[in-house]
């Protein structure tokens, strides 16, 4: 629907099962942000390639520009 390139897209999302695994499975860049229903202990229970490329308290503090 907005016509980016996956591999250019970063997709933001506060559930590593929904927001975060869509992305991963479409090939775009992933993070986390910790004011929903995700907690820093559940992305740590993941194994590496389902992980989100950052994690990140609110949208504020993501570390991507």
């Amino acid at each position: 629907v907005l016509g980016t390139v996956p591999r250019r897209t970063l997709v933001v999302g506060d559930d590593l099962s929904l927001e975060i695994a869509m992305a991963r499975k479409a090939g775009a860049r992933t993070a986390l942000v910790l004011t929903g229903i995700s907690r820093a202990a559940d992305v740590d229970a993941l194994p590496a390639d389902r992980r989100p490329d950052a994690v990140a308290g609110t949208v504020a503090e993501l570390p991507f520009e």
